[in-house]
This record gives C-alpha cells, sequence and structure tokens, in this order.
C-alpha cells in the first residue's frame, strides 16, 4: 500500500470518536500524523478525566518541537495549556505527597518545622495564593480545550473525511440534478 493512503486512514483513525488506535501501526516521520497522534493523546487524557496529566504536558512538548522544526510560531493558547496542567501537576503532586507524609514515621519535627516556615514565606509572598487560584482544574480544562480546539481548527478535518465529504456532496449534487430531470419529465 502506497505510505501516503497508510497515513491517512491512521490519521483518520485517531481522529475518529468510534476508534481509538490502539494497535501498533508503521513507523513513518510524518509531522503531520505525529501531530494528530499528540492532540488525540491529549483529548483522550481529557475524555478519561485526567487534566493534570503528564501524558498532556508530554504531548504539547512533542507539538511544540513538531511546530518548531517546521518553524511554526507556538501559539499563546498553548503556552498557556502547557503552564496550566504543569501548575496543577504540580500542586497535585505536592497534595499527594503531603497527604503521603502524614502518615510516614519520616516526618520528623524538623521537616514540620521546615515546611512550616517553607509556607510561611509563600504566605508572605502571596504565592500560595497566586498558585492556587491558578491551579483549579475547570480552568486549567478550559485553557487545554481552547488549545486543543485551536489545533484541531487549523490542522482540519483528516484528509479521508474531506474526501468522504467531497464525494457524498457529488453524490447528492448528482442526486439534485436526476430528481429535476425526473420532475421536468414527469
Amino acid at each position: 500500500m502506497v505510505p501516503a493512503i497508510v497515513l491517512w486512514i491512521i490519521e483518520f483513525l485517531h481522529f475518529s470518536q468510534q476508534h481509538s488506535l490502539k494497535y501498533p501501526y508503521p513507523n513513518f516521520t510524518n509531522s503531520t500524523l505525529e501531530e494528530t497522534l499528540a492532540l488525540r493523546s491529549i483529548h483522550d487524557e481529557i475524555a478519561n478525566g485526567s487534566v493534570s496529566s503528564e501524558t498532556i504536558l508530554d504531548s504539547l512538548e512533542i507539538i511544540e518541537q513538531l511546530d518548531q522544526k517546521e518553524r511554526i510560531k507556538i501559539p499563546d493558547s498553548m503556552k498557556l495549556a502547557y503552564c496550566a496542567v504543569a501548575v496543577d501537576c504540580t500542586m497535585k503532586h505536592l497534595v499527594d505527597k503531603l497527604e503521603f507524609l502524614k502518615k510516614s514515621e519520616l516526618v520528623t519535627d524538623e521537616l514540620r518545622e521546615f515546611k512550616e516556615e517553607m509556607e510561611a514565606a509563600l504566605l508572605d509572598s502571596n504565592a500560595c495564593g497566586r498558585l492556587l487560584e491558578k491551579a483549579t482544574r475547570n480552568e486549567t480544562l478550559r485553557l487545554v480545550m481552547d488549545y486543543l480546539k485551536e489545533a484541531l481548527d487549523e490542522m482540519g478535518p483528516p484528509f479521508l473525511e474531506l474526501l468522504a465529504r467531497t464525494e457524498r456532496e457529488r453524490r447528492r449534487s448528482k442526486w439534485k440534478r436526476r430528481k429535476r430531470m425526473l420532475i421536468k419529465l414527469g
């Protein structure tokens, strides 16, 4: 099979909601396909309810590298999404770690004092408040979805979807012409 056709099929399957390709696929060096796979990965993470995911960060980094190779300007929406997810991941990790440390015998009085000193320093500079404001799940989700929509709109639909639309419109147009002829003859 022609490599371009294989790429179109893989791209279409990854974009379609019904199919999430979990099978190995040929390793073609095609930046559009790689970007499609990274965008689909972000979409799947969000669909699975995971906004603060390292997978989303990895996918955004892959897209950035691809865009830099193509000399494409990194959109602000992508930068905002990356920042929000990174902050959310960091906050989630810290909260999870603190919950774990409460039950650990490794947490000494000295460590607790050090933690309190750090928190006091954060409170003095209002940094903690800013972090907590930024680290809201809904805001992170909104920013990632904004970027995803912008990227998918710019990329356009998969080639096979465009081809199917064109064929459907051609057939519809042909059917309408036949219908008009039958009405005239009738």
